[in-house]
């Protein structure tokens, strides 16, 4: 449920309340509660998945989809709020009777604008209609569907996963899903009124509520919880694109993309603004009277006692009557009209005037939501006595905009009788059958009059309709209008009776109720309603059936005698808690499932009931056809969009309903699911402690105290602290000193361009000027420099102070003994001088920003002071747990800052444990079994667990995989290379030529072409009226007065984007040309020469050809950003007729299909970069990489074959690096690296939601945001787009480049780079770089032995739903192998020991995959040559082959699969297994041609043999090859060098790691491979 624009209002209204809140970042919180249906609706509309250039074709598919989407999604809000000790998921089960109205429109409203876009979709598809189940119904959103069961199953499986990994971490989650009875938002305050109803409810709980809709910040108010936030997605209010590019734009995936509503400070806004109104209020009153009196006059009464809580309830009760989802609003209300300013402005008048004499101020609500009827009367007055000025005014507004909008001569005959409605095509927008759809045409009676007196009676009609212009307006208007201009005219006229004749009206014409008892009767329905809605608030249901039986409210004129009015409802009255007389309802009791499916879904939606269902919704015998009407009337008058229209539905009879449904449908035919589906179904707890099992628990309802009937009490719980006492981070406005007004400051809280025109809570700081003494930067300096301060006030946040700044200069620090300097403002802002600027613009700048964006008058500034924000903690490199600040330095005023945190000295002083930042960073970080990555120098980057772990140093096991294989995967980086080097480039002047373009036509399409199709839209819909009009014989309608959007349509290709300075585009399309970058002669840049790619002009030959009128549109001499469609098209002749002669209908569909083909091809999933500042890998290497990256990593199922675990004792701390959470801690080390294209990276990020596995391992193809660090150095600047070897849960494709879901955009400090470590990096401690220290770190570290990786299958990334195809088998990396004997020491001594004692026949053990011998038997597997045998072995044979491999004369061939049977003479050879090492290298080296000299005859001297056969001629290799030796050969050797160097180690009993085999192996590789002249 919603209040449409209350959320803007009170954001406008109250600047501070929304606190911007990345992917990390909310305070802390306890309990999260998510309201799942805007979750469920914003995932599943327009579902079409990241990567795909359609929604999937088929519905189980597009299901498939949608659920991981939601589960997805689930999982980021989590991981934003991280919340302590409870997740709730509530979902909208069968509401109450009140709120189906709103249901049963919102759905038919759906159904109108499905039956929109197929008609649609056939007009594209040249007429042919779409496919039944082609596009998603989001009526399927209710309860009792099968999607919703579904749904649930989905949910119930995520949850024990997320518990039973700890990715939600030890908390308790209770779903609470659609078979449950109640909306989900109330289903919330249920269990939050339980819980509070207990006498031991702990005070100061931290609650946030993620949901959509509006009025949850009310409900959130009428909790009396100060310390509540609303998450929900940042907003805009800008309308279309804003200017921006249709395709997506990359940046750093830390940005903001949530926001927080903190009630908390909303509620001290409230306070503070209505206690300065009240006070202001009875002191205006005392005035007036004493100035009646001739002088002061005394008061009786005692002066008002504020009460904060009813402030509350009556601010969510004035807010109920601007409407909401259960009654419409006043009719004279409208948020954009500023009603609320207005009801706000009476209520603050209302309540001391008509205080008690006790000083009780006059409340309209009392405890137990009960309503004050006689106060609420009287408040009512001043509402009725500006009813009359409202419509005058609401008729100017409309008059003005209609002559804004020019539209056509007032005067007419013809416009008289549109006005009042005598048209037919006038008298509303109906729905009406079309196919196996719906569509809307203007209503009306289709009979016209063809006889020969047409004429005449046409003139009658005028005539006629002149005299009673003002005596019938139209009761309903067929498009968005505030007011028809015939009673616009009556309004504004003198005439005294105009306002009653529009009241007479509204009752006659609208509710239907001409006579005095009807108007009671509505008057009394909508006062019980207003009651039903604070006891729903404040209690719960009040009663299951009861609803507000009109589509309008009463005039607020006619809210008198309310306590005259029946206060009954029903016989077993349920009576609720009350002080007063009141409304009492029958509780009733909910619909079953399918009984609020039948009372909600229109016809069109008959396929999500059960097939027995059906007939009752269109077949001509059903008893309740009437409530499925195909002829539907919206009412547009005084709505300014569609979608505020008025659904004229006729109201459901419950019992109709449940009769005809129990007579007319065989339930013995229903399935098994389809008998569950009707049923009310049970909440679900479930938790998974510690070591322990998943346990679920099921009951019916959130059980409250036992005999108390939980209800909201008005007041704070015993114990609740609130102010400078808030808990640690929670935001407030009492800790610094203010004062505020209401005034109109054009705020842009939103920043999005747009100010708003109404008033705004402006908070004025405190001055500190003192008897007209200004303070100083030098007075200032002393005390405040170097020091911690906390800055952006009121969510304070901890800031070095590192100048100080007045009109004289800037004092600093010099060196590291603190001197003060004192340096010159700069002359002018620049890059160079960051946000530096001169004094005058710099105050200017700090005052400007605080007033627009935040609503803070921060008065007189004298000083500034420049801080360094804390940005978090980080672990050092010794393994300590610091501060970070950041290097950008903002600027202050000094009155806006803070010594200390207020709510932190409290919590200290009344001895509670702080909980701070990085609380969930270092407890448990080293326990037994968790996992980190190894820092040492060895087997840096691999995936260690905790085996036991004491208070300095650990014993820990390390999974290591196969030398060869780590081998492999770095060398898959020579595949990564940048965009520009993959294919071939042009000038756009080359380019130009070949699309047959003008270069003004070429840089129009290759960017943004914006054409406005407003006007066309309306001459069609003007057009297709007219011609209804001509077949009934009638007069063509004219437009009325609306205020709908602008429709604009972007059909360029958007290859390039340059705007005010930024230069962006995209890789693979197209790229700046780095010479134009060079200043101009007076310093200016001009804008940059792009170069296109020859994919980039493939793809406008293509469009040019499929869509012939764009090239008109690019063309076109532009005056501005936007084109005008009609224009274009009259420009153009490539569709062979004229623009006049062309139907407006026609130009839209061009323009919208060349939209649709832009949105559906793979090029627009590309992101935009910045060039300047990115570099990105061609989508050929990407797509290469991923091919061999799967043959080499191994699919989920092998990808840990071949393992091994080293067992290490002795580690300390800063050699092991735990999982890190973004926002909560960062890494000293990792905010230190440095990357490339194509560098190998291990994921460092805790398990949690979207992200990849820890220790998960892919390459780098992409790195942004360069510039910034380059200046500052740390790798959090940085964003990557990495590629991992394995797909994981919520991975994306990388703009559609990947194959599957193996990509991810993180921050730099969330991986950790395995092929480049840092070196230096930095003072660590006594001079000492990172790299230094972990060396030394390593000293001491012993190996205590290794054995086979034995969890492959337990620790492997879980299987995604939707598999990839499988991966070639990675046998030849662990195939087993015979070894040479050795003593029975050490790892390989064993693995040899244990062969030796094998029995006959049985399969060998192979040696542990570490150790040197088996990395030469596996990779000398992969060149063994089959056919024919190889040479024995000799002295020199060997040499003589590696000699002749090295000097580039021969190559080895390629290796027969295992176990082939040998080809006879003749026969095709067959290509080497996918996953032998022959073929990793023909992968790897695709681009060289591999020489295939004949086979050296068989015999001891075959390695001579070969040597003499190349000497002889008989084989000559190419001459143009230049000397390279094999990737395998030069492992091979390696391997050799090893062997004898680990049994050399193990004979002598040393195991330490300063010589372990794989660091030989990569270093004998690496000296081998240069030497050879290997890349």
């Amino acid at each position: 449920m919603g209040v449409p624009k209350f959320y803007r209002w009170v954001s406008e209204r109250y600047p501070l309340v929304n606190q911007p809140c990345g992917l990390v970042g909310a305070p802390g919180c306890d309990n999260f509660y998510l309201d799942l249906n805007g979750v469920v609706h914003n995932c599943s509309h327009g579902s079409q998945a990241e990567g795909e250039s359609s929604a999937p074709s088929s519905a189980a598919s597009r299901e498939a989809l949608v659920m991981s989407k939601i589960m997805s999604y689930l999982d980021t809000v989590v991981s934003v709020v991280r919340p302590r000790q409870l997740i709730y998921l509530a979902i909208d089960g069968c509401a109450p009777r009140a709120k189906m109205n709103q249901q049963r429109a919102r759905r038919f409203r759906t159904a109108i604008e499905a039956a929109k876009a197929a008609e649609e979709d056939k007009r594209k598809n040249g007429g042919v209609e779409p496919e039944p189940g082609s596009r998603f119904d989001s009526n399927c959103i209710t309860p009792g569907t099968a999607f919703m069961q579904v749904l649930t199953r989905h949910l119930k499986a995520h949850i024990a996963r997320s518990l039973e990994t700890g990715a939600w971490g030890n908390v308790e989650v209770i779903l609470n899903g659609h078979e449950v009875p109640g909306e989900g938002e109330h289903k919330i305050m249920e269990y939050i009124r339980a819980e509070r109803s207990h006498s031991n409810y702990a005070p100061n709980i931290r609650h946030c509520m993620y949901g959509l809709d509006a009025d949850l910040i009310m409900l959130a108010l009428t909790t009396h919880e100060p310390h509540f936030m609303l998450l929900r997605e940042v907003v805009s209010f800008t309308g279309g694109n804003g200017g921006k590019p249709p395709r997506e734009v990359l940046e750093n995936p830390s940005e903001d993309t949530f926001m927080l509503l903190q009630i908390g400070l909303l509620r001290d806004y409230l306070t503070e603004e209505y206690t300065q109104g009240f006070l202001a209020a009875q002191a205006a009153d005392a005035a007036s009277k004493a100035a009646a009196a001739g002088g002061e006059v005394a008061d009786s009464r005692a002066d008002l006692v504020v009460d904060e809580e009813r402030i509350i309830d009556d601010f969510v009760f004035l807010c109920m009557l601007v409407g909401n989802d259960f009654l419409p609003p006043l009719p004279t209300l409208d948020i954009n009209e500023g009603a609320l300013d207005d009801i706000f402005r009476m209520y603050k008048e209302f309540v001391p005037r008509h205080r008690a004499a006790d000083g009780t101020g006059a409340w309209l609500v009392a405890e137990g939501g009960v309503l004050n009827l006689a106060r609420f009367e009287l408040f009512a007055t001043p509402l009725a006595e500006a009813e009359a000025a409202v419509l005058r005014n609401r008729a100017r507004d409309a008059e003005k905009f209609e002559e804004r909008k020019n539209r056509g001569n007032s005067s007419s005959a013809h416009d008289a009788l549109a006005e009042l409605g005598m048209l037919p095509a006038q008298q509303g927008r109906r729905l009406v059958p079309a196919g196996d759809g719906w569509t809307t045409v203007k209503g009306g009676d289709d009979d016209g009059d063809d006889s020969g007196g047409e004429e005449e009676a046409k003139a009658a009609a005028v005539e006629a309709a002149l005299a009673a212009r003002d005596a019938a307006p139209p009761a309903t208007a067929s498009a968005p209008t505030m007011m028809t201009a015939a009673m616009r005219r009556l309004l504004l006229s003198d005439d005294p009776t105009g306002y009653d004749a529009w009241k007479d009206r509204h009752y006659r014409d609208k509710l239907h109720r001409p006579t005095e008892d009807g108007r009671r009767e509505v008057v009394h329905d909508y006062i019980e309603g207003l009651q039903w809605v604070l006891y729903y608030y404040k209690c719960g249901v009040a009663s299951w059936s009861w609803y507000y039986p009109h589509h309008y409210s009463p005039l607020a004129s006619d809210l008198k005698m309310l306590d005259a009015l029946p206060r009954y409802n029903g016989a077993d009255a349920d009576v609720l808690p009350s002080g007063l007389e009141t409304f009492k309802y029958s509780i009733g009791a909910a619909f079953l499932p399918y009984q609020q499916l039948m009372a909600v879904l229109p016809a069109a939606s008959q396929q999500l009931m059960p097939e027995p269902y059906r007939h009752l919704m269109t077949s001509p015998d059903s008893p309740i056809l009437d409530f499925y009407p195909t002829d539907v009337e919206v009412d547009f008058e005084g709505k300014r969009a569609e979608w505020e229209g008025v659904v004229l539905l006729p109201f459901i009879d419950p019992q109709r309903l449940v009769q005809s449904m129990d007579q007319n449908v065989r339930t013995a035919t229903l399935t098994h699911d389809e008998k569950i589906r009707n049923t009310h179904g049970l909440i679900a707890s479930y938790r998974h402690p510690s070591g322990g099992n998943l346990s679920v628990r099921e009951y019916k309802e959130h059980q409250g105290a036992v005999g108390v009937k939980p209800c909201l009490a008005s007041r704070l719980i015993g114990g609740t602290v609130t102010g400078a006492s808030n808990p640690v981070g929670w935001p407030t406005l009492k800790t610094l000193h203010h004062t505020g007004a209401l005034s109109r400051a054009g705020v842009d809280v939103f920043q999005c361009g747009m100010t708003s025109k109404r008033d705004s809570y402006v908070v004025r700081l405190r001055d500190l000027r003192v008897a007209e003494h200004i303070v100083t930067a030098d007075q200032v300096a002393g005390v405040i420099l170097g020091t911690r301060i906390h800055v952006n006030w009121p969510y304070l946040r901890e800031a070095m102070v590192v100048e100080v700044c007045d009109a004289s200069g800037r004092l600093q620090t010099k060196g590291g003994d603190g001197e003060r300097v004192k340096v010159d403002h700069p002359k002018e802002k620049s890059a160079k001088t960051g946000n530096a600027a001169p004094w005058p613009e710099l105050v200017r700048e700090v005052k400007g920003l605080a007033i627009k964006h935040r609503g803070i008058d921060v008065g007189e500034v004298d000083v500034l002071l420049g801080v360094s924000v804390c940005t978090g903690t980080t672990r050092s490199v010794l393994g300590y747990i610091e501060k970070e600040w950041s290097s950008e330095v903002n600027y202050v005023p000094l009155q806006a800052s803070l010594r200390r945190d207020p709510s932190l000295v409290a919590a200290t002083a009344a001895g509670k444990e702080v909980e701070q930042v990085d609380a969930d960073g270092e407890k448990g970080a080293y326990a037994r079994d968790s996992r980190c990555l190894f820092l040492g120098q060895t087997y840096f980057g691999c995936v260690a667990e905790v085996a036991k772990a004491t208070d300095a140093r650990l014993d820990i096991g390390v999974e290591v995989p196969p030398a060869a294989l780590r081998a492999s995967q770095l060398a898959l980086s020579r595949l990564v290379k940048p965009v520009a080097s993959s294919q071939r480039y042009m000038p756009a002047g080359q380019a130009c030529k070949k699309v047959g373009l003008s270069p003004r036509g070429f840089g129009c399409i290759t960017s943004s072409m914006q054409i406005d199709v407003s006007d066309q839209l309306e001459g069609a819909a003007a057009e297709k009226a007219a011609k209804e009009a001509e077949q009934r014989g009638e007069l063509p309608p004219e437009d009325v007065a609306g205020d709908g959007p602008r429709k604009i349509v972007d059909v360029g290709l958007n290859f390039k984007m340059v705007r005010q300075g930024e230069v962006r585009c995209v890789p693979d399309f197209a790229m700046p040309m780095e010479s134009k970058f060079a200043p101009n002669a007076d310093g200016s840049r001009p804008s940059p020469s792009f170069a296109y790619s020859d994919d980039a002009v493939a793809i406008i030959v293509d469009y040019l050809q499929k869509f012939p009128f764009i090239k008109a549109f690019a063309e076109m001499d532009r005056k501005s950003r936007v084109m005008d469609c009609e224009a274009g098209f009259g420009a153009s002749g490539a569709l062979g007729v004229q623009a006049d002669a062309m139907p407006r209908e026609d130009t839209v569909r061009h323009v919208t299909s060349a939209a649709a083909f832009l949105k559906s091809h793979a090029c627009m999933r590309r992101a935009m970069v910045r060039p300047t500042n990115s570099l990105c890998a061609a989508s050929d290497g990407i797509a290469r990489l991923e091919e061999v990256s799967a043959s080499v990593c191994g699919s989920n199922g092998s990808a840990m074959a071949g393992w091994s675990v080293v067992d290490l004792e002795n580690v300390p701390r800063p050699l092991l690096l735990p999982p890190m959470k973004p926002g909560v801690r960062s890494d000293a080390y990792l905010s230190r690296q440095s990357y490339e294209l194509g560098d190998r990276v291990n994921s460092c990020l805790a398990q949690g939601a979207n992200t990849p596995p820890f220790g998960a391992s892919g390459t780098i193809v992409g790195i942004h945001g360069l510039d910034k660090f380059s200046t500052s150095g740390n790798s959090k600047d940085l964003a990557l787009e990495v590629l991992f070897d394995q797909p994981f849960k919520g991975g994306a494709t990388l703009g559609g480049r990947v194959n599957g879901k193996k990509g991810a955009l993180l921050r730099g400090d969330c991986v950790l780079n395995v092929s480049r470590k840092v070196q230096g990096g930095g003072s660590a401690t006594q001079g000492q770089g990172m790299d230094q220290v972990l060396a030394n770190a390593s000293r001491g570290v012993r190996t205590t032995g290794t054995r086979a990786y034995a969890s492959a299958l337990q620790e492997a990334p879980a299987p995604m739903p939707e598999q990839p195809p499988p991966m070639p088998n990675m046998g030849w990396l662990n195939a087993p192998q015979a070894g040479k004997g050795r003593a029975a020491s050490g790892p390989l001594g064993r693995a040899a020991a244990a062969n030796a004692s094998a029995p006959g026949g049985a399969v060998q053990q192979p040696p542990p995959a570490n150790s040197g011998k088996a990395l030469m038997n596996m990779l000398k597997s992969s060149t063994q040559q089959r056919q024919p045998p190889p040479p024995p072995a000799g002295a020199d044979s060997g040499k003589a082959l590696l000699g002749a491999l090295k000097a580039g004369q021969a190559q080895p061939r390629p290796p027969m699969p295992p176990f082939a049977i040998a080809s006879p003479p003749g026969a095709v050879q067959q290509p080497p297994p996918a996953n032998s090492g022959k073929a990793l290298m023909n992968m790897l080296k695709s681009s060289k041609q591999q020489r295939q000299p004949p086979p050296p005859a068989a015999g001891a001297d075959s390695g001579k043999a070969l040597l003499g056969a190349l000497k002889a001629g008989q084989a000559q290799p190419q001459p143009e090859q230049p000397p390279v030796i094999s990737y395998e050969a030069a492992a091979v050797e390696a391997a050799e060098a090893v062997e004898k160097a680990t049994a050399k180690a193990l004979e002598g009993g040393d195991n330490s790691t300063s010589e372990n085999p794989e660091l030989a192996f990569w270093q004998s590789l690496k000296n081998i491979y240069q030497e050879a002249g290997g890349e």
